[in-house]
């Protein structure tokens, strides 16, 4: 893998923690309307969001800040484990609302030719196994010995077209904020709930 790719997979993956680092207490309002956008175009990106394994990504540092919340972080073992398994749950609820919103509010610089292309780039196995293993370094670095001939070619030329560049390196992130707050909130709510005994 090229430097240059590192440092903008680092970016990609680096913007994603920080809409994910926020306290339970945080209220953001997460937007009821998504702004008319081309259809084609959310929906590949979309895909190319799904392909990088995006909420995954957000799930893993959402739930890593919120057990290291002090207050958290000094509760049992199995409490800390409970209270991480709910936000998980409730970062699963919102993926399709999460992606959607973050899809939208990145396509209208692009065409679909140039979307098209990150999709294909965003196929490539070794970028997915980049995107997790830059999230979460206990798993094995990513091999690029897997890779097919096509995928060698489209890595090289993909990777380094300049809007692909664009897309991992200055991708709008702002919208993940509020439905990863929403979710430790739901988390939160519910864990109260089953240490009361009503959840």
């Amino acid at each position: 893998m090229t430097r240059l790719w590192k440092v903008l997979l680092a970016a990609f993956l680096g913007l994603a923690f920080i809409g994910a680092a926020l306290p339970a207490a945080a209220q953001v309002t997460i937007p009821s309307v998504i702004r008319p956008h081309d259809p084609a175009k959310v929906a590949i990106a979309i895909e190319i969001l799904d392909n990088l394994q995006t909420e995954t990504i957000a799930a893993t540092a959402g739930r890593r800040n919120l057990l290291a919340d002090p207050t958290i972080a000094a509760m049992p073992p199995a409490d800390q484990t409970l209270i991480g398994q709910l936000f998980t749950e409730e970062m699963d609820k919102r993926h399709a609302g999460m992606i959607a919103a973050l899809a939208a509010d990145n396509v209208d610089r692009f065409s679909l030719d140039q979307l098209n292309d990150i999709l294909t780039f965003s196929r490539i196995q070794y970028v997915q196994d980049l995107a997790l293993a830059a999230a979460d370094p206990s798993l094995a670095t990513p091999d690029p010995a897997g890779m097919t001939a096509k995928d060698v070619k489209d890595f090289a030329t993909l990777g380094n077209a300049s809007y692909t560049a664009d897309f991992l390196g200055n991708f709008n992130f702002n919208a993940e904020a509020g439905f990863v707050s929403d979710a430790v909130g739901a988390a939160v709510t519910r864990f109260v709930a089953v240490k009361a005994g009503k959840g």
